[in-house]
């Protein structure tokens, strides 16, 4: 009796424990493309900036995860090296499949007399279904 009762406990211990995951629906995951040239106050300089928006079904989704995007591309727009001699920003989708988007935030900087150039990278990454 007592290990009837015992096995009982582990068993309903064991299964509050145990997740069952059900198939989730996959989210169609497209892109459209933006673009915007910056000019500078005190010099000729220009800067196109190229980013991909993300559209997905659910409205609310897409509008969070695009907000997320033009947050970090505000902070390269905001930081702009107007006295390097080349500046090349790349916005993208990276990764795009399960319900997982990733998000690519590039730019590229040279300046003159340089050995080389200097890349800065962030990464975005966001659940397709929640927008998180």
């Amino acid at each position: 009796m007592l290990m009837a009762i015992l096995r009982f406990l582990f068993i309903s211990i064991a299964s509050s424990y145990c997740t069952i995951t059900s198939a989730q629906k996959t989210v169609k995951i497209s892109v459209t493309q933006n673009q915007e040239l910056i000019e500078s106050d005190t010099s000729t300089k220009k800067f196109l900036f190229i980013w991909d928006e993300v559209v997905v079904k659910n409205r609310k989704t897409m509008n969070k995860i695009n907000s997320a995007i033009q947050n970090g591309i505000k902070h390269f727009k905001k930081e702009i090296p107007w006295d390097a001699e080349e500046y090349s920003p790349e916005f993208k989708v990276a990764y795009s499949k399960n319900n997982l988007i990733t998000y690519t935030l590039i730019e590229y900087t040279y300046f003159e007399g340089a050995p080389h150039g200097n890349r800065q990278f962030q990464t975005l990454n966001f659940n397709a279904l929640t927008g998180e």
